[in-house]
């Protein structure tokens, strides 16, 4: 379960941490359950979040993209003010206008930046490296206008936001510098679950430490943004086959083998044990909340003013009955009926 939700003032964080439980309450009784049954939330380290691990006691796992996401924000802070002109001249170039006028020499479309996550800022890096030239012969060529108006004192002046070489070259370190954590990134939001599991990011994060220590502050064990340390290292050591001491054993305690006999050739479920492990398989526990965020995100789409579930639901089951043809011909009278109001 991935739940998100926090306001603020400006000065302190209100989160609906009760209200959260009430429903994870009310949810698990429709199905019998108590929460008492839920051995651990998975979801990203925002402090409502880390308030309802609190509050109930159940140990929190937090989503490694969100602190992966967190570190990699901190590595270009430097770079910040040419990220942001870097930006300016995306946004700028994503006018009718200038994007004709850039067609003429690349095929390429300008990004821009996505603040929620960086690697909507390496993308656009990416993007503005490889269009550079372009830019450029477009700017000499055919007069792309780059400029902002700027007030200096009681006058309005025209600046020009492209960068400079300098700054160009920059980015394009930048980029190099960037590649191997997007290349993390999209091992973190693929969707086989069983392959990035808390020993997989483990791994990934103290090879990142190991050249960058830096990378500490939000991907160490026990970074402070970690609300539960004692319970993802003990699930680590348990797949790792290391001892564990008093406190990680009765954090694991739930997760015990309770041996029964069983016929011979009984296949195994995923959740199976070796025959000489004291713990069950734990490498379906999930490292990040990405499957629940596509499902918010899908759920956004759909239940929205503009498009009705049940609408899209019967057009899916039905899809054998109607074709663009139909779709054609709706819009066709649509616009004849729109036509005759109108006169």
């Amino acid at each position: 379960m991935a739940p998100s939700c926090c306001f603020s003032d400006g000065e302190r964080i209100f989160s609906d941490a009760d209200e959260h439980i009430k429903v994870f309450e009310t949810t698990v009784a429709d199905y019998g359950l108590n929460m008492a049954k839920c051995c651990f939330l998975v979801s990203d380290n925002c402090e409502v979040n880390r308030s309802i691990s609190r509050k109930t006691k159940i140990p929190l796992i937090g989503c490694a993209s969100h602190r992966f996401n967190l570190a990699c924000k901190a590595k270009y802070a430097r770079y910040e003010e040419n990220l942001e002109k870097c930006n300016e001249v995306m946004k700028k170039l994503r006018t009718n206008k200038n994007r004709a006028i850039l067609r003429k020499h690349t095929t390429l479309a300008p990004k821009r930046r996505q603040d929620t996550r960086w690697s909507g800022t390496y993308n656009m890096i990416d993007r503005f490296v490889d269009i550079a030239d372009a830019i450029k012969t477009a700017v000499n060529e055919d007069n792309l206008n780059l400029s902002k108006t700027q007030v200096i004192g009681d006058v309005n002046v025209e600046v020009d936001i492209m960068l400079s070489d300098k700054e160009l070259r920059e980015l394009k370190n930048l980029r190099n510098e960037m590649s191997p954590f997007q290349e993390v990134t999209a091992m973190l939001q693929d969707a086989d679950q069983n392959v990035m599991n808390l020993l997989s990011v483990r791994k990934i994060f103290d090879k990142i430490i190991e050249d960058d220590q830096t990378a500490s502050q939000y991907l160490s064990p026990r970074a402070s943004i970690v609300e539960s340390p004692d319970f993802e290292n003990a699930i680590v050591k348990v797949m790792k086959g290391d001892a564990l001491n008093a406190t990680e054993a009765r954090l694991m305690k739930k997760f015990e083998v309770k041996k029964v006999a069983k016929p011979a050739n009984t296949q195994k479920s995923f959740c199976d044990f070796d025959d000489d492990s004291k713990y069950i398989n734990l490498t379906w526990i999930p490292a990040t909340s990405n499957a629940c965020e596509r499902l918010f995100s899908r759920a956004k789409i759909i239940f929205n003013d503009y498009r009705h579930v049940e609408i899209l639901l019967f057009l899916k089951l039905n899809r054998d009955l109607w074709g663009m043809d139909d779709v054609h011909t709706i819009f066709n009278d649509r616009m004849s009926n729109k036509s005759s109001q109108k006169a």
